[in-house]
């Protein structure tokens, strides 16, 4: 499974994106699972890499930062008081927030921003901050089907018990497309990450064209997985959208592809299955699947159980 760390971003356009002007706060909001992370993520490097000064704010990342405990909570499957605690902390949160986006936009950086509060989209709260801020707007929904984040969550190994809350997220936001005007809405089970880009490049800077694509990538060394080994997922943020053949994937803000075998290993993860069991199941060989999980070990998405790895190959 190569990493593809940082896209290579190339401008076609005379004129390369320019902060110099009016700033942006781009805000992306969605379900869980629906890619606007994913988006949020490249959207931010391929604005950076032509020109424009961006900042980029994830509200699970803050969360995580400021309140450590949440995570701890979350890790251990206390859901319900982990919930309890952002509760009760979401005005401190919004604040910090807030001020970081209103001070970026009053300096002249493109924000931008991805979440699921639904209650502050309603109430207009960030879009009154980029307007404070003599900065312009643009509101991206994501979204996809609910059989496909279905798909994606349980890619993900996360629990069976916390499907109804995504779906009654969606729901939610379903709502919220039908009661709200959005300047896009981008479906990521049929627009892929870099499309989605370009899409919302377009609406903020129509002059520049750009082609968004991978660099190419060379596997990483691979020490010897020993038989027997059973390794287990621990990529609970991941992020995976299905792109063309394979999956785009973002954990711990690193970015990845996996062809389709690649990503069925990773989800084959549960801690049970050995390796032999997971090259079966996958339909590879053992040697592949050795390699894909050094390197998913590597990349802090697995653990093992059982007998660990051995020396270098």
């Amino acid at each position: 499974m190569p990493k593809s760390p940082v896209p290579e971003i190339t401008s076609l356009s005379d004129h390369n994106l320019d902060s110099r002007g009016t700033p942006w706060l781009i805000e992306l909001i969605g379900p869980q699972f629906s890619g606007k992370t994913t988006i949020a993520d490249l959207l931010a490097l391929t604005l950076e890499e032509n020109g424009s000064s961006v900042i980029r704010v994830e509200t699970d990342n803050y969360i995580n930062t400021m309140f450590p405990i949440y995570s701890k909570l979350k890790v251990s499957g206390k859901f319900r008081e982990a919930r309890q605690l952002i509760k009760g902390r979401w005005s401190l949160l919004h604040d910090v927030i807030s001020k970081i986006i209103h001070e970026g936009l009053a300096r002249g950086y493109i924000v931008v921003h991805d979440h699921v509060n639904t209650r502050q989209l309603r109430r207009g709260a960030y879009k009154e901050i980029a307007d404070g801020a003599g900065a312009k707007y643009l509101g991206v929904y994501v979204h996809a089907p609910l059989g496909v984040l279905k798909e994606r969550w349980r890619s993900s190994n996360i629990p069976e018990v916390k499907l109804k809350r995504l779906e009654k997220k969606h729901a939610k936001f379903l709502r919220l497309r039908e009661e709200l005007d959005f300047d896009a809405i981008i479906d990521t089970s049929s627009t892929p990450p870099d499309a989605a880009v370009l899409k919302i490049v377009s609406r903020i800077m129509p002059d520049s064209t750009l082609i968004v694509k991978p660099e190419p990538t060379k596997l990483p060394a691979v020490q010897n997985v020993t038989a027997g080994a059973r390794p287990r997922s621990v990529a609970g943020d991941l992020q995976a959208v299905k792109q063309g053949g394979g999956y785009f994937l973002v954990h711990m803000h690193e970015r990845y592809q996996a062809d389709e075998v690649g990503f069925k290993i990773l989800s084959l993860c549960d801690g049970k299955n050995t390796i032999e069991r997971i090259a079966e199941l996958a339909g590879t060989d053992p040697e592949t699947v050795r390699k894909d999980i050094e390197f998913l070990r590597k990349a802090g998405m697995v653990e093992f159980s059982g007998p660990e790895i051995s020396g270098p190959a």
